[in-house]
């Protein structure tokens, strides 16, 4: 099997918040779009597990925009004080 390398991230990624969004965010389209190739050659099982992967992948983006907003609004209420 023939791999790109501009379809992974790096392996030597730090293990920080930024990095983790980048992940899922590339995880989730990647994966949006094989469980649409699955399911569309006949291989419904494997389209299920490539769209939980899509919606844990949607669920971590969306644990860390809420991340963003809260230390965003931490900030903010720091600076009135």
């Amino acid at each position: 099997m023939k791999q790109s390398n501009s379809l992974y991230l790096t392996a030597n990624a730090t293990n920080d918040s930024k990095d983790e969004a980048a992940a899922a965010d590339f995880i989730a389209g990647l994966s949006k779009n094989l469980a649409l190739t699955a399911r569309s050659n006949g291989l419904p099982f494997l389209g299920h597990l490539l769209e939980m992967a899509h919606a844990e992948a949607v669920s971590t983006l969306a644990k860390h925009q809420d991340s963003i907003h809260s230390e965003t609004e931490d900030t903010r209420t720091k600076e009135q004080t």
